[in-house]
């Protein structure tokens, strides 16, 4: 058996921030009408976004994949 590791408790740990989501960056903006520049995911609906891959499209909150097509 080995020996436990000492463990220093200095105070709490520090935050870090998350990420940002930036869900402007989703629309754009030409002669007055709102645009959607990325895909949306056909099973979760209006207004969830699908990343965009090298290979496919993915959906981040029900795991929807599409592949690009050569």
């Amino acid at each position: 058996m080995g020996k436990k590791k000492k463990v220093n408790v200095k105070g709490k740990k520090k935050h870090k921030p998350g990420k940002s989501t930036q869900k402007g960056a989703a629309y754009k903006v030409e002669n007055g009408k709102l645009i959607k520049t990325k895909r949306e995911c056909p099973k979760c609906g209006v207004a969830v976004f699908m990343a965009e891959h090298k290979d496919r499209y993915s959906c981040g909150k029900c795991s929807f994949s599409e592949f690009k097509k050569a």
